[in-house]
């Protein structure tokens, strides 16, 4: 439905506000995704995991344990204390997002899977594995290339979507977007009670699916301009 241009921007803008940041110096972005979306993986996925819990989820209806991966999906992992150029082939899960904290922080495991989980800090055997560097690298790009968006010209026409006129669902993940939306609007105001109870009204007004698609692009341009207006 769109180009990498948002996400390679999403990325950028993540990574330096970071790097902006006092906790740089200590700090561990993951990247990575929830689906392989095409990415050819040379290998077939590890079988014999360790299950989340003691029983499969949806018995009713699945007779599958949980216990194989599914297919490799890209990550990449940045830290001043991780030495420049690695190459990691450790097999990891998304549940190594949570290994790391509870590695990190010392938490609980949330699940037998996340217990067993290879983690980012540190290896099996309890020694460090990617975060070697024993003081921050001094190396790291202050900023990222800017990436290019497709020309204007390239872009298609979207095809109208009978969809888009359905009323926003009940429960859906989409309301917690629109909820980060609405703040961020409330957050680029001029914070007065006017001002605040207007954006509140005309949220008020998304109703539908491309209610909401307008609403993000309205909020994100705002954003992208205060931004652009504070460097």
């Amino acid at each position: 439905m769109d180009d990498v241009y948002r996400g390679e921007k999403l990325i950028k803008d993540t990574y330096e506000a970071i790097r902006d940041s006092p906790f740089w110096n200590t700090s561990l972005l993951i990247i990575t995704y929830d689906e392989h979306g095409g990415f050819f993986d040379s290998e077939a996925p590890p079988k014999d995991v360790t299950a989340p819990d003691d029983a499969p989820l949806r018995k009713e209806t699945t007779d599958f344990d949980f216990k194989q991966l599914g297919v490799g999906v890209p990550a990449v992992v940045v830290s001043p204390l991780i030495k420049k150029g690695t190459v990691d082939h450790t097999v990891y899960d998304h549940s190594s997002v949570a290994a790391t904290l509870e590695d990190i922080f010392e938490f609980p495991a949330l699940t037998k899977r996340d217990a067993q989980a290879n983690n980012l800090h540190t290896n099996k055997e309890g020694k460090k594995h990617l975060l070697t560097l024993s003081a921050a690298r001094t190396d790291c790009p202050v900023r990222l290339v800017d990436p290019a968006p497709r020309k204007s010209a390239e872009r298609t026409v979207p095809q109208f979507n009978p969809r888009d006129l359905d009323p926003l669902p009940a429960n859906s993940n989409l309301h917690g977007f629109l909820a980060v939306l609405l703040k961020t609007e409330l957050e680029l105001s001029d914070g007065s009670d006017a001002a605040r109870a207007a954006i509140i009204e005309s949220f008020k007004n998304v109703r539908t699916r491309a209610d909401a698609g307008d609403y993000a692009a309205r909020v994100t341009e705002r954003a992208e301009r205060a931004r652009r207006a504070s460097r």
